[in-house]
């Protein structure tokens, strides 16, 4: 499951940089970007642990 969810969110990622290339040549919102997707990601990912602690006890 977290690996399914680290694919999907790594997808995401690439989507994110790829999209941040096209529009926003500008490298230090690029960066900012990026930082906030991995946040994003991280933040999910501590959500999913959450959830999955709460249901398989």
């Amino acid at each position: 499951m977290k690996k399914l969810i680290v694919q999907f969110f790594h997808k995401v990622k690439v989507w994110i940089d790829a999209s941040a290339n096209f529009f926003w040549p500008d490298k230090v919102f690029r960066c900012r970007l990026a930082r906030t997707s991995f946040d994003y990601l991280r933040q999910t990912l501590e959500i999913c642990r959450i959830l999955k602690n709460s249901f398989w006890r």
